[in-house]
């Protein structure tokens, strides 16, 4: 990774336009780790997963787990084995369960809640526009639900065997969680139940 960011020429220059980086989280992840001087893992469990009761969150396997790790497959559906990512965890190291996202989704919607971490509220604030769209902010995506008054907060990820995609409706304190064990996009899916929630909840 050192060689790899010695060798990195940003462009365009920064400032000038906004530019997703799976190799920027990795940096911020080894920044973390060295300014903490424990591995990143452990980073994670201090400052994220443990304060917010989070469990099932994780990088390396548990034999505690078992057979709870699904078997991730290609767009081929062929099995395929797990991404190391070696020494840049934190450009999507992190397994988890449903339970635990939803879990981190419901401490993201309390509103006025005094006992919401500042950190959580302060990763949803507007960063930048990435389009006439969508808003970026820490960590989340912010853009319209289609067909919908409601704007959804939301983020996806992706491995070359499994997929997620996390989606709030903060107006409407709802959320879902989709993962999946093969190489395709969930995101229209996460979409089709946030509309399909917003709807529900309108009419009843």
């Amino acid at each position: 990774m050192e060689a790899a960011l010695a060798a990195a020429r940003p462009w365009p220059a920064p400032g000038k336009r906004l530019r997703y980086s799976n190799f920027g989280a990795a940096l911020l992840g080894e920044a973390l780790s060295r300014h903490d001087g424990i591995p990143f893992e452990q980073v994670i469990y201090n400052r994220v997963t443990a304060p917010l009761g989070l469990p099932e969150t994780h990088i390396q396997r548990r034999p505690e787990f078992g057979d709870r790790y699904i078997q991730a497959h290609s767009r081929g559906h062929r099995p395929i084995p797990d991404w190391d990512l070696g020494s840049m965890p934190g450009a999507g190291a992190l397994r988890s369960t449903a339970h635990d996202l939803l879990e981190f989704d419901h401490q993201n919607l309390v509103p006025g809640d005094s006992r919401k971490p500042e950190a959580l509220i302060t990763a949803q604030q507007p960063r930048a526009k990435a389009n006439r769209w969508v808003q970026v902010r820490l960590g989340w995506h912010l853009s319209p639900l289609r067909g919908t008054p409601h704007t959804v907060l939301c983020h996806n990820g992706a491995t070359a065997g499994s997929t997620s995609y996390l989606g709030l409706l903060p107006e409407l304190e709802a959320a879902v969680v989709v993962l999946s064990n093969a190489g395709r996009t969930v995101d229209a899916l996460g979409v089709r139940l946030l509309i399909g929630i917003e709807k529900t909840l309108r009419l009843s």
